[in-house]
């Protein structure tokens, strides 16, 4: 299991991807602001949402949370005006995403960007160790060998006693 080391065994999983700050109706996620602008039946949990939370949902105009079994699930979702973005992630679809994906009247919360979203970038790192491992790799598959065929390989004859 992945762990950091030291006076304490840290799993990789509890490390927050993001410092969550929440001032009356404003969340600031990494000093970036966003608006609470729908909290259905108090959706909203710092503590739950801080867990959930992943870099992937910085390129969105909106972030979108609802509860199921128990469990919070973000989605981020575009504004209308975005363009070359599937019609169903931006906002004008949120209310067909609550009823075709999300369970009858449960909880849910929507923040928007205060800014313009970030694009997402992944660490260079990790990119390069993909890459080099790639690189290393030089492993083909065989090309299937076709058997030459011959006429006969046996023959069975009848009518032979011995």
């Amino acid at each position: 299991m992945n762990t950091i080391t030291g006076k304490e065994n840290i799993k990789l999983q509890d490390i927050p991807e993001a410092k969550i700050n929440v001032k009356d109706d404003k969340v600031f996620i990494d000093k970036r602001e966003y608006e609470l602008v729908i909290d259905y039946r108090n959706a909203f949990q710092v503590d739950a949402f801080q867990d959930r939370y992943t870099k992937l949902l910085q390129k969105y105009h909106y972030i979108v949370g609802d509860w199921g079994h128990e469990q919070l699930r973000l989605k981020g979702f575009y504004q209308e005006k975005t363009k070359n973005v599937d019609p169903l992630t931006k906002i004008n679809t949120l209310e067909d995403y609550l009823k075709e994906y999300c369970a009858f009247g449960c909880a849910y919360f929507v923040l928007k960007s205060v800014e313009e979203p970030l694009p997402f970038k992944e660490d260079k790192v990790k990119y390069q160790k993909n890459q080099q491992s790639r690189r290393k790799s030089s492993y083909k598959p065989k090309q299937a060998v076709k058997p030459k065929h011959k006429k006969h390989d046996f023959v069975i004859r009848k009518g032979q006693d011995r």
